[in-house]
């Protein structure tokens, strides 16, 4: 007959909720399956409680003060993902209120995280696609008025003889390509708004072979690469690798993540562009060896208008992570120096998939 102490161990070792119990003396008297699972920590009863572990501090305070610790955040990255845990400390007391221990509670509000971080981004979105609605089309007009007069100074300047007279004005020449430049820079920004307005969901998708869609894109970057001082490296899938969405949107998607991981990397370093499978998934990798993603700006990545460029708009990353999932995928991004890797995960198509 089981009793009760081992239903009690049975019970918590069901819970989702990771369970550390502690003596006076840190040593561990007991920690559930699913903080050894969530942690990937083995903490044997009767060892001491260590001191890399990432709540350490916490359990040293509530310790020597005999005070409960509220909401402690930690970041815990892993081989597969970065997991975001929340931790809570307090002291345990018998019945005469005697402190006899302490216990460490631990949940994983990845999950949590995710959904809120999405929800933050749709609104962000939906507040940029509600300005460009209203703004894009009556800046595009004067844009174009005033490109057009630039055109016609600039075809009349360029065809007048070099005299005298004339030797001052055709100064001027190189200012205006100054000016056509911030003209298309932006137009480039408003086309982006632009984007980000789309409502995707109302274009048919086609079968997309992705051996096929990197054959075409590929001379393009070699190219860009070889004028960079830039190793690019490139390994096509091993088997077939099909996948619903949009040909051009695709293409777009990856020229500006690569983009993105040559000016990471600069002159003399490489690029790596791979597919592999996960988990019913394609997965396109653009890993780089530049400087890394500081890890206190991680989570602001792929919000609309962050950005650490002088001259960049914050949207490129936003505009590719809003394509890939209107395919019904995701980008994820992992980080550290030396090393980044951006994920384009997209779900296989199914034989049934056709083009209609």
């Amino acid at each position: 007959m089981i009793s009760w102490n081992d239903a009690a161990q049975a019970m918590l070792n069901q819970i989702p909720i990771g369970i550390v119990l502690l003596d006076l003396q840190l040593k561990v008297q007991f920690t559930n399956s699913f903080y050894r699972d969530l942690t990937g920590e083995n903490l044997p009863v009767g060892s001491t409680f260590p001191d890399r572990n990432p709540f350490f501090e916490y359990v040293r305070k509530t310790w020597l003060f005999r005070r409960e610790c509220r909401n402690i955040k930690i970041r815990l990255p892993s081989e597969k993902m970065t997991r975001s845990l929340v931790g809570h400390t307090a002291v345990i007391e018998d019945m005469s209120s005697t402190v006899i221990g302490q216990m460490l509670i631990v949940q994983d509000m990845t999950e949590f995280m995710q959904l809120q971080q999405e929800y933050y981004l749709a609104d962000r979105m939906t507040l940029a696609g509600k300005l460009a609605a209203g703004t894009v089309h009556e800046i595009r007009n004067p844009l174009t008025v005033i490109q057009g007069f630039l055109t016609m100074l600039r075809d009349d300047l360029e065809t007048m003889p070099n005299e005298p007279p004339l030797a001052s004005i055709r100064k001027h020449i190189e200012h205006l390509k100054l000016v056509f430049f911030e003209l298309q820079r932006i137009n480039r920004v408003l086309g982006n708004f632009l984007v980000m307005n789309k409502n995707f969901a109302e274009r048919p998708f086609t079968r997309i072979e992705l051996r096929q869609v990197m054959s075409e894109i590929m001379p393009l970057l070699e190219n860009e690469a070889i004028l960079q001082d830039i190793m690019l490296q490139y390994e096509e899938p091993s088997g077939e690798a099909v996948f619903m969405g949009d040909n051009e949107e695709f293409k777009q998607v990856i020229l500006n993540i690569v983009k993105n991981a040559f000016e990471a990397t600069g002159p003399g370093g490489s690029v790596h562009v791979y597919v592999r499978e996960k988990d019913e998934m394609l997965d396109v990798a653009i890993e780089d060896d530049g400087c890394g993603i500081p890890e206190e700006i991680m989570d602001q990545v792929l919000t609309p208008f962050f950005t650490t460029k002088a001259d960049g708009t914050g949207l490129g990353l936003s505009i590719c992570q809003k394509i890939i999932n209107s395919f019904g995928g995701r980008l994820e991004i992992e980080s550290r120096p030396g090393r980044t890797v951006v994920h384009i995960l997209l779900p296989k198509a199914s034989s049934k998939h056709n083009d209609d």
